[in-house]
């Protein structure tokens, strides 16, 4: 988001894939995840702040098991697709949280 021509009004979509991993924070993935939450959030708090509106998407629980714990495995391409596709369509029509 940091690379945003931010103006009052814009509307800002951030995807965040590595957001929903929740693994112990002494771990890789646990780590990552909250350092990709933190930046995030410290990133839509300052576009906010230039009067952006921000909406951020982690991905959902079925996204978060298709990509597994190593986000290198091009085996599980066609499953994280669909199911961000799925989470997307969901998001579009109101049925997300």
């Amino acid at each position: 988001m940091d690379a945003v021509d931010a103006a009052p009004g814009l509307v800002v979509l951030s995807l965040n894939p590595t957001g929903s991993m929740r693994a112990s924070a002494a771990t890789l993935l646990g780590a990552l995840g909250s350092l990709s939450r933190t930046v995030a959030g410290a990133e839509a708090l300052a576009l906010r702040h230039r009067g952006c509106h921000v909406d951020s998407v982690d991905p959902d629980r079925a996204s978060a098991e298709a990509m597994g714990g190593n986000l290198m495995d091009g085996s599980r391409r066609d499953l994280v697709i669909a199911a961000g596709h799925a989470q997307g369509r969901a998001l579009a029509s109101g049925r997300a949280s």
